[in-house]
């Protein structure tokens, strides 16, 4: 039984303890509001006049406000639990005192004084709790949850009512006191809260800016004033009610009679809460909407309050007390915390502590003065003023209702038209903000109509006749896009006019773009009528594509359709490319010899999209006899994310490794995707991997591992592992000072040592992941030319072992002679004798050692032809460029084997003005000059890269390119600097780098043929 409750209302078992003590403290402090505000009420209404009620409310307004600095203090210092208990003591032991000291309330003074005490107890117990309760779940189980919380406190409350109604009439309204006390002691026992992080609780420290926030809000946005001045003008419009319902207990009541009166008025009022939040607000919600709510019940009570105009009795007062709480705790509430949800969720927060800290007293102090020329008035006269109030309660009510709409279509644009937004949905739809949707599914353009047809279906309020309309208009310029949104959001549709929809895309559509998408979605649907539709696309005659269809979505395959398929497969396969998809689709469902030969045909066409799919279809349907194509079209960089998807798909990651980890353009992808799945298998693969000696393999693998968390390596990636990976840099580093005066040695030790240094930082993040952010932060200062930050990074590095000898922080900071010359740390004397080639030597990398010792001897060497020949000492050149910079050895040294080595004459041309981009190219040797319309505009020498510009834009050269002396260039064909782009992001960014440079050394050269011209 307790099962079926549990699946039925959405709670977890897990939380029914924590559940079960919010409703026991629900039920708590429903009795302590409920006691308050009738205890309070008698006993001040017993000695004081009710027009001494306007200064009460203004007393309350301000000793709220002003406990609300310690209380904000404490919960700032304590957390929210601690401040709960603290709190509810304060008030346990204050009214403890007056209850043995009750000779305290002879005087005036004191009584008025304990009357704000007895009502701040009310106003603060219910702080404590629902504040406490909201937080006590993640916001997506208190959707679940507050429901059945907020039912305990409307029970708890009307119980509470009977139960003060009874203590009244049989023991009188003392007694209410110490049973009072009883309960603020006993709800310390069952605290809701925990503690919170200090992200939560900014409040009193910044209390100032979020004042001049909301005020910023308020300037700019509709909404926020509407909503703020319905709010404003909500609190005299109820403390006109209050008041009035008071004014007429005394002149009816005594005191014990007050409070038993009282008692009942709880009771009606909160049962009438349960069971309209129960059972009619979501269809309230629905079916009127946000803006239609805002003024029911301002609307009621002005038509209400005039009752008391003509005839002002007690039982008026009452109906009328009693509807306006039931309206304000339920439609009222619902309305107001729904106004918020199009702004922004850091504009909720500020908009609704300004609500909660400023507008509320606020409203309180000026109803109060507002209130004071008519304290002494008739019930009639604050009936007259009450529907005043009223009206201006309404208007601004219909206003916000209206800026929500407004707000919220905009709130929802920004949500569905951009992905990564976080703004979240609001949990129940407005009526009219449905129907504009539905306008705009009709009227508007295709991003507006594709926005609103998606809103609508996120709502599940998606009809079959806006889809309809949605897919069959014609936008100008959009080709079949629209139906293509409207296939997806078929699936939406309720189950017959689901089924409807696809039907009629299936039979009445012509194209196969639409009808590849429409059964790719189908096939997600497991329900009876896909079969059904399956059968009658098969028998549907000569139209062979749809054909296929039909038998691609069949649930069961039959040994009799073998043939057909077969034959229906090598028909399409010889089709445009929606045909060929189809056939790859079929195939992969029906794998029979002749149908693999498809597939496997299909992997080698010349279409990209039809190889893509196939390539998705082996990994999806785990084909194993074509695993090794897929090691094939891996290596290329076209496929090869596609290839590497299905690879991982197939649980091949062990395979592609032992493959392809000595190939350099597809390390990066190994180490990935061996990451991605830390099998035992895969994570042995790792290790041998990091422990082949390639400092450049361990940057990429520490770096995959860093990000996936891979617990199972921390062992094996130890201290001494750390220590020994420093080691290393400080050896590159020492090596590198050695060779300062060799260009090509010295920058190829820099990166080298620049992979150790990342290699470093990975290993210190995954060791301290409490401090990665740090770390980062500190890793990124390093490269900063600020001398400050510099400083602070380095400060912080000290903390750390492998960098808290002085040689580090030398390196670190570029003061290599001071480090090498100065240095006497423990650190060094292991390297002071070394030899450049013996600190190489040291790292164990025998690729390291094998280039450095090329480029020694060719740096040694006078023939520059020996030097070009070369492909190591071509790699390390290339990194001058600074395209190349951060590539690994194997990487450039592959570039450089895969260039074109061009030697140009003086004055011979590299390429003309307007040629097109065949290309880009890097200066080995010599100086270009760079010429527009025949004159000189620039001159580039060794290390530059030119020609960039036509290679990314398609485009004529923009400039001619002539040697100023014999000069050698390497040229790199476009489809290598294209898998260097896909492969290396990095260069993208120096791209970037290059062009704002070219800009800004056209613009002197622009200003200079202006100033000519005139």
């Amino acid at each position: 039984m307790l099962n079926k409750f549990l699946n039925f209302s959405g709670i977890e078992k897990k939380e029914l303890s924590a559940l079960s003590v919010i409703c026991i403290r629900a039920l708590l402090v429903a009795f302590t509001v409920v006691a308050t505000y009738s205890y309070q009420s008698a006993v001040f209404l017993n000695v004081f006049h009710s027009s001494k009620l306007v200064w009460l409310y203004m007393a309350v307004a301000f000793a709220t406000v002003i406990f609300s600095f310690p209380y904000s203090w404490l919960h700032n210092r304590v957390g929210e639990k601690n401040t709960d208990i603290l709190s509810m003591l304060f008030f346990g032991s204050s009214g403890l005192i007056v209850w043995l000291f009750s000779e305290l309330l002879l005087y005036p003074l004191t009584l008025f004084i304990f009357t704000i005490w007895i009502k701040l107890t009310g106003i603060f117990a219910t702080i404590n709790f629902w504040h406490s309760t909201v937080r006590a779940f993640p916001s997506r189980r208190a959707k679940v949850l507050f429901p059945v919380i907020a039912a305990s406190f409307s029970l708890g409350s009307a119980l509470a009512g009977k139960i003060v109604y009874f203590i009244a009439t049989s023991y009188g309204v003392s007694t209410i006191l110490p049973l009072l006390i009883v309960t603020i002691f006993l709800s310390i026992m069952f605290p809701v809260g925990n503690n919170i992080s200090d992200r939560d609780t900014e409040g009193t420290s910044s209390s100032r800016k979020i004042f001049r926030s909301a005020i910023q809000i308020l300037a700019g946005n509709p909404l926020a004033i509407y909503m703020t001045l319905f709010i404003l003008f909500s609190i005299p419009v109820f403390l006109s009610s209050d008041f009035i319902l008071k004014k007429a207990l005394q002149e009816t009541y005594s005191r014990d009679e007050m409070a038993a009166f009282l008692g009942n008025y709880q009771l009606y009022m909160n049962l009438g809460v349960f069971f309209l939040q129960t059972f009619f607000m979501g269809f309230l919600m629905k079916n009127l909407g946000v803006s239609k709510l805002t003024v029911f019940t301002p609307l009621f009570l002005a038509v209400t309050f005039p009752l008391l105009i003509f005839n002002p009795v007690l039982t008026f007062a009452m109906l009328i007390a009693v509807f306006s709480g039931v309206l304000r705790l339920t439609i009222y509430i619902n309305s107001r915390n729904q106004l918020i949800t199009p702004l922004g969720n850091a504009d909720k927060e500020v908009v609704s502590i300004f609500l909660r800290t400023v507008i509320a007293p606020a409203g309180t102090v000026l109803t109060s003065l507002c209130l004071l020329p008519f304290k002494s008035s008739s019930i009639p006269v604050l009936a007259s003023l009450g529907v005043v109030f009223a009206i201006g309660f309404g208007v601004f009510g219909y206003l916000a209702g209206r800026a929500y709409n407004y707000e919220l279509v905009k709130a929802l644009k920004k949500k569905t038209l951009n992905i990564t937004s976080n703004e979240k949905l609001p949990p129940s739809p407005d009526a009219l903000v449905l129907q504009s949707l539905r306008d705009q599914v009709v009227s508007a353009g295709f991003e507006e109509a594709s926005f609103a047809a998606t809103i609508l279906a996120e709502y599940r309020e998606l009809k079959l006749q806006d889809l309809n309309t949605f897919f069959s208009k014609n936008y100008h310029n959009i080709g079949i896009l629209p139906r293509l949104k409207a296939i997806e959001l078929g699936l939406y549709l309720k189950q017959s006019e689901k089924e409807a929809f696809f039907h009629k895309v299936m039979f009445e559509s012509d194209d196969t773009r639409v009808l590849i998408e429409a059964v790719k979605i189908a096939d997600h649907v497991r329900e009876p009528w896909i079969q059904q539709l399956s059968m009658i696309l098969v028998s549907s005659g000569e139209n062979s594509f749809r054909k296929a269809m039909g038998y691609y979505l069949k649930t069961e395959t039959d040994i009799s359709d073998s043939g057909v398929v077969e034959e229906l497969a090598s028909e399409l396969s010889d089709g445009d490319i929606n045909s060929s998809i189809l056939a790859i689709y079929i195939c992969s469902k029906y794998q029979s010899k002749s149908n693999l030969g498809v597939i496997e045909k299909l992997l080698y066409s010349q279409k990209v999209e039809v190889v893509l799919t196939a390539l998705r279809a082996i990994g999806d349907n785990k084909i194993e006899e074509l695993y090794p194509d897929l090691f094939t079209l891996a290596v290329s960089s076209q496929l090869r994310r596609a290839a590497i998807d299905s690879i991982r798909a197939c649980g091949l990651e062990k395979q592609f490794a032992e493959k392809f980890s000595s190939e350099p353009r597809l390390v990066r992808h190994v180490i990935r995707i061996l990451c991605q799945n830390p099998c035992s298998e895969n994570i042995a693969k790792l290790k041998e991997i990091i422990s082949s000696g390639r400092i450049w393999k361990m940057s990429i693998a520490l770096g995959e591992i860093e990000k996936n968390s891979i617990s199972h390596l921390n062992n094996y990636l130890d201290y001494d592992f750390l220590q020994n990976m420093g080691g290393h840099w400080v050896a590159l580093n020492a090596a590198r000072y050695l060779h300062r005066s060799d260009a090509a040695t010295s920058l190829f030790l820099e990166t080298e040592s620049t992979f150790a240094l990342r290699c470093i930082f990975s290993l210190l993040r995954i060791h301290n992941p409490d401090l990665a952010r740090q770390l980062e932060s500190i890793e990124k200062s390093l490269s900063t030319t600020d001398k400050h930050q510099l400083n602070a990074a380095l400060e912080l590095l000290e903390d750390f072992p492998v960098f808290n000898q002085s040689s580090s922080i030398w390196f670190l900071e570029g003061k290599l002679s001071e480090g090498i010359t100065g240095l006497e740390s423990t650190c060094w004397r292991d390297f002071s004798s070394m030899t450049g080639r013996e600190l190489v030597g040291s790292t164990g990398d025998e690729v390291l050692m094998k280039t450095y010792s090329t480029l020694v001897n060719l740096e040694g060497s006078s023939s520059t032809e020996d030097r070009l020949k070369d492909t190591a000492f071509l790699g390390a050149q290339l990194r001058f460029s600074g395209f190349f910079l951060n590539l690994a050895t194997e990487i450039t040294t592959e570039i450089a084997r895969q260039g074109e080595i061009i030697r140009l004459k003086e004055g011979e041309f590299l390429f003309n003005e307007g040629d097109e981009g065949d290309g880009i190219y890097f200066i080995l040797e010599g100086t270009m000059a760079v010429e527009i319309s025949g004159k000189t505009v620039n001159t580039l020498n060794a290390g530059t890269v030119l020609g960039e510009i036509a290679l990314l834009d398609k485009g004529k050269r923009s400039a001619s390119i002539r040697p100023l002396k014999n000069s050698a260039v390497l040229k790199i064909s476009p489809r290598l600097f294209d898998d260097m782009i896909q492969e290396y992001p990095y260069i993208s960014k120096q791209i970037a780098i290059t062009l704002v440079g070219h800009i800004r050394r056209l613009i002197p050269i622009a200003e200079g043929a202006s100033h000519s011209v005139e």
